[in-house]
């Protein structure tokens, strides 16, 4: 939001963009590690998410992000108002996986599930060998 974003520069943050999850408007490449907390739940499609992650990533990036299962709190956000999509977390990491995401770590807490994940790209030189 843009109040985030606003509160990120406050605290010394440096290039903070607000943009549509599904469309950054930044290049292929660019980011070294992608935080997404709080943010999988609002999304209608994952696959298109993850396709743009993946994207906008270095090769070998990190990737953290959480999701709210099924449950009575994602239940009681819908109730409130909020648009809540609650997935599993199988469904999340089967998704992830469809896009060439792979699972690092999982763990779930109270409310949420946080997921680490590692992109890796393909990287024509490696274990190439030289002509040299």
């Amino acid at each position: 939001s843009h109040r985030m974003a606003a509160r990120a520069v406050r605290v010394g943050a440096k290039n903070v963009i607000v943009a549509e999850a599904n469309f950054l408007p930044v290049t292929d490449n660019s980011f070294d590690m992608i935080l997404a907390i709080g943010l999988t739940e609002y999304l209608t499609t994952l696959p298109q998410f993850f396709a743009e992650i993946k994207r906008a990533g270095k090769p070998d990036l990190f990737f953290l992000c959480t999701s709210s299962p099924p449950g009575i709190f994602s239940l009681l956000r819908n109730v409130g108002g909020s648009k809540v999509y609650r997935r599993s977390s199988e469904k999340v990491i089967e998704t992830a996986k469809e896009a060439g995401i792979s699972l690092l770590a999982q763990r779930h807490f109270f409310s949420q599930d946080a997921f680490l994940f590692q992109i890796l790209k393909e990287n024509p030189f490696r274990g190439a060998k030289s002509d040299a």
